[in-house]
């Protein structure tokens, strides 16, 4: 995935479903360990 400056993203998702945790960890905040991401998109 690749943003431009400017674009926005949103993240959606119920209670518990790790929004902040990825939001986080593209952002560089929080430290990449060994991850695994997963798409529901359909």
């Amino acid at each position: 995935m690749t943003l431009e400056r400017g674009e926005q993203v949103f993240l959606i998702g119920g209670n518990g479903s790790g929004k902040s945790t990825l939001a986080r960890l593209l952002s560089g905040y929080t430290a990449r360990r060994a991850v695994q991401l997963r798409s529901m998109a359909k």
